[in-house]
């Protein structure tokens, strides 16, 4: 597969370096990236070189113009991006402007997570750059973690699982816990959510560029952003699960799917049935070990015989207590105690 070519032109030298090494480090194998900080040398490059996508810093804002004429799609680098409305932010606008999108330029704010500005510099990029990861599949094997006990690590311990199985698998991340927090401690940007996906699926006519706006990156890992309001787990149906899933079977190259089961969804044991392996998290004591016990009951009368063989309860003994932000948190826990713990579950 061709590598998709970024030119990233900017006169800041610690921006640009970042951002290199970002897309060196997690991307190496799809993007082949480029950087400029002078003019002279880019308009040398850009003779030479076909860009798939270049990525513009306030210094360089003249050459949009040029690029556009060559039809060459621009992300736009803007110390601030100014709100735009409600209505803007769906699947028809795509995070950018309906006049920026005919252009084929779109602007960004350069201060948010490199995760968001991957995710449109793909999103922007022709359908024979994207990653092999974006390309109809086979068969994807599906992971659940639950907890009846509610143990606060329970995304902390999927989201550091399915990181490591990412490092050798494409991996996707699906979230249906209430009010997890996900958003402020994976500092994650606005955008489409699960939700959107859903109402888009409930209606029959999403296409596949709508499904791909809603699968972002977190390093090596893939994601799915979950309900920003939690009411909406518990009006999800079966078969919006089942719809979902096979969606992303049908059009994605995913090997595996760690999914976090909320305690409040409807018919949660049918849902658990299409996963391979369960794991389930709790706390050693009594109180706890009861739950349990009635988490496996409710199991047996509702479920297949066979569900209940899947199903591996781990004591997890770790809290929150440390956890602190201001960095990034994923790569906290891996290099911690609890990261080896989950290490030694794969």
């Amino acid at each position: 597969m061709e590598k998709l070519r970024l030119a990233i032109c900017d006169a800041g030298a610690h921006y640009r370096k970042k951002f290199a090494e970002y897309i060196t480090k997690y991307k190496g194998e799809e993007i082949e990236v480029f950087t400029f900080s002078e003019e002279g040398v880019f308009a040398e490059k850009l003779e030479e070189i076909h860009f798939h996508i270049v990525v513009l810093g306030d210094a360089f804002k003249s050459w949009k113009t040029v690029l556009r004429e060559r039809k060459i799609p621009v992300l736009l680098l803007l110390d601030r991006v100014e709100s735009r409305i409600a209505e803007e932010i769906g699947f028809e606008g795509g995070g950018c402007s309906e006049e920026e999108n005919d252009e084929g330029i779109c602007s960004i704010d350069r201060y948010q997570s490199m995760d968001s500005i991957l995710h449109r510099i793909y999103c922007m990029t022709e359908q024979e750059c994207i990653p092999e990861l974006l390309k109809r599949g086979g068969k994807t094997e599906y992971i659940g973690v639950c907890s009846p006990v509610r143990h606060e690590m329970q995304m902390l311990f999927s989201l550091v699982y399915a990181s490591e199985l990412a490092k050798e698998h494409r991996v996707l991340y699906l979230n249906f816990l209430e009010f997890s927090g996900f958003y402020e401690m994976c500092d994650i940007e606005d955008g489409l959510d699960v939700g959107d996906l859903i109402l888009a699926l409930r209606s029959n006519r999403i296409r596949r560029e709508q499904i791909r706006d809603c699968i972002y990156e977190m390093g090596a890992l893939s994601y799915i952003s979950p309900f920003r309001n939690s009411e909406n787990i518990h009006e999800l149906t079966v078969q919006d699960f089942n719809a979902l899933l096979k969606v992303i079977e049908e059009e994605f190259a995913f090997d595996l799917v760690v999914i976090d089961f909320g305690s409040g969804m409807k018919k949660f044991s049918k849902m658990l049935e299409v996963c391979s392996k369960i794991y389930c998290l709790s706390r050693e004591g009594y109180y706890y070990q009861c739950q349990i016990n009635q988490f496996l009951e409710y199991i047996k009368a509702t479920a297949q015989a066979k569900l209940r063989e899947k199903i591996k309860v781990i004591c997890l003994p770790f809290d929150a207590k440390r956890l602190h932000g201001g960095c990034n948190l994923l790569e906290q826990l891996n290099w911690s105690e609890f990261g080896d713990f989950v290490r030694r579950r794969i």
